[in-house]
């Protein structure tokens, strides 16, 4: 066991600061849902996970961020990526 470890700063970011511009200028202009789709770039089932983490490791098939697909998932919204076929990539 380890014993007497610290976390400085723990990851958090200064939100009190920046929230009020984001609210203005992303969340209430419609811009904050543009921004989330051009993040997502595939859509694939919990099962094709080792076979998708190889083609992400190797940089193929164009793979950025994926959304992990279970069967508790909801259908994916407008402008989002389908369910993509892991063997139909590149």
């Amino acid at each position: 066991m380890e014993k007497g470890i610290g976390l400085i700063g723990g990851g958090q970011a200064p939100v009190q600061m920046y929230w009020k511009d984001i609210l203005e200028k992303y969340v209430r202009t419609g811009m904050l849902d543009k921004l989330y789709q051009t993040i997502i770039t595939h859509r694939f089932r919990v099962e094709d996970i080792p076979d998708i983490y190889e083609k992400f490791d190797k940089k193929q098939a164009g793979i950025v961020k994926t959304f992990v697909q279970t069967r508790f998932s909801p259908d994916p919204s407008p402008g989002f990526p389908l369910l993509s076929d892991m063997h139909s990539l590149n």
